[in-house]
C-alpha cells in the first residue's frame, strides 16, 4: 500500500508528535522504574530488619510480582519503541533532515530495565525461598 502524499507541514507535525512521544515513554520509564524500585527497597529492607518472622517474608511476593510485571511491560513495550524510531527515521528522511534525532535509546532502555527487573525479581524468590518463618 502506498503512502499517503503529505505535506510538509503534516510531515513536521509528526515530526513533533514522535519527539512528543518519547519524551513522554522515556519519562513514564524513568518514574516507573523509581516506583518500583522504591517499592522493592521499602519491602525488603523492613523484611530484613523483621528477620521475616512468620508471615512478614510473604510480603517479598508483591515487589516480586511488581518487578515481573514490570520486566513484561518493558519487554512488550520495545517492539513498538522500534517502531517508533524507525518511523521517525522515515519522517526525518522526507523533511530532508540529514541527521535525524535518535529514538533508539528508547528501545535499548526498555530492553536493558526488561532484563535488570527480571533479575531483581528472581532474586526476590531466591530471598523468599530462603527466608524461613519461625
Amino acid at each position: 500500500m502506498a503512502k499517503p502524499v503529505l505535506e510538509k507541514a503534516d510531515w513536521w507535525k509528526i515530526f513533533d508528535t514522535d519527539l512528543a512521544l518519547y519524551k513522554f515513554y522515556m519519562e513514564l520509564l524513568l518514574k516507573g522504574a523509581a516506583v518500583a524500585l522504591a517499592l522493592t527497597g521499602g519491602v525488603v529492607s523492613y523484611c530484613l530488619a523483621q528477620k521475616a518472622a512468620g508471615l512478614i517474608r510473604w510480603s517479598l511476593l508483591l515487589p516480586t510480582l511488581v518487578n515481573f510485571g514490570f520486566a513484561l511491560i518493558c519487554l512488550v513495550g520495545s517492539w513498538p519503541a522500534k517502531m517508533l524510531a524507525t518511523d521517525h527515521d522515515d519522517t526525518c528522511r522526507m523533511l530532508g533532515m540529514e541527521n535525524p534525532y535518535d529514538l533508539k535509546p528508547l528501545c535499548w532502555l526498555l530492553w536493558t530495565s526488561s532484563v535488570s527487573y527480571a533479575a531483581i525479581g528472581a532474586g526476590l524468590l531466591v530471598l523468599l525461598r530462603h527466608l524461613r518463618g519461625d
